[in-house]
């Protein structure tokens, strides 16, 4: 039987280091320039909720702001971010009157559809429990270098903006179910202070990546496919398989879930989008 009280509030500007010490201790991988990045240009007041116990942060799930486009609508959508819990605290029902809390906050501000990405099957089933349905698919194909146009010389953008972005994903995408990040998540998914990620970037084209010694794994590519792959094994000379990850349909690997907040019958097959956060 638990004997401790615990209180779900809003999250303020005022938390923002407690915020940053429950990240740091539940996601090793990402580093603090990161997390810094995210609280001082993404993070507002009310931008996520959080569980309290003794006035200390436990859990927190915060929003990232967005867009799904499907079928030439554009629906107000919310990414459940950095959901964690503190380890003396889990499994004891924290997490789960805490969802209940932010899927309520989440529709108070307007959003239509709510979407996450689990890290491992347990948290597929876990979140299955909070009535999210798997609904975001992908399948990898893999490039070896020995298919590169290597003759091909491309030039990359170094100023590249949300006007691009946002250019490029409407242009390229006008077929799929797909998210458009909100300006501040933007900037904070293309930063160049993280480490976690990286990015090229074309007038017409662009893609988010992360290199693991000679592999690269793209998390999301839009515009001309065999331009970015060109141009990722011309920036990493020792690059020689790439990995492209691409949304599919139910055949393909689980990998994102969502939650229609609304009253409209809202129906996501698979949505495109920037992977990075997986």
């Amino acid at each position: 039987m638990q004997n401790f009280e615990v209180k779900n509030k809003l999250l303020l500007q005022e938390n923002k280091n407690e915020i940053k010490k429950l990240w740091q201790n539940n996601f090793f991988d990402d580093d603090e320039k990161t997390i810094e990045v995210f609280l001082e240009n993404v993070f507002s007041d009310k931008k996520g909720v959080g569980a309290f116990i003794n006035n200390e942060l436990v859990a927190m799930v915060l929003f990232l702001n967005s867009k799904i486009i499907t079928k030439n609508k554009k629906i107000n959508s919310v990414y459940f971010y950095a959901v964690c819990t503190d380890e003396k605290y889990r499994k004891k029902g924290v997490m789960r009157t805490l969802f209940s809390f932010a899927t309520e906050e989440a529709k108070k501000q307007g959003y239509k559809i709510c979407f996450l990405v689990p890290e491992n099957e347990e948290l597929f089933k876990m979140y299955e429990k909070f009535s999210f349905e798997r609904t975001i698919y992908y399948e990898e194909k893999y490039i070896d270098r020995i298919y590169c146009d290597s003759k091909n010389t491309i030039t990359y953008k170094t100023d590249f903006c949300y006007y691009d972005y946002k250019r490029i994903k409407l242009n390229s995408l006008r077929n799929s179910q797909f998210v458009l990040w909100e300006k501040d998540e933007y900037e904070f998914i293309f930063n160049e202070n993280r480490k976690d990620v990286s990015f090229v970037f074309t007038d017409s084209s662009f893609a988010v990546y992360e290199k693991n010694g000679s592999e690269t794994l793209v998390y999301e590519i839009c515009g001309d496919e065999n331009e970015i792959i060109n141009l990722i094994f011309s920036k990493h000379k020792d690059c020689e398989k790439i990995i492209l990850r691409a949304p599919t349909v139910k055949n393909g690997t689980d990998f994102g879930m969502t939650l229609n907040l609304s009253d409209e019958e809202t129906e996501i097959n698979s949505v495109y989008f920037g992977m990075l956060y997986g």
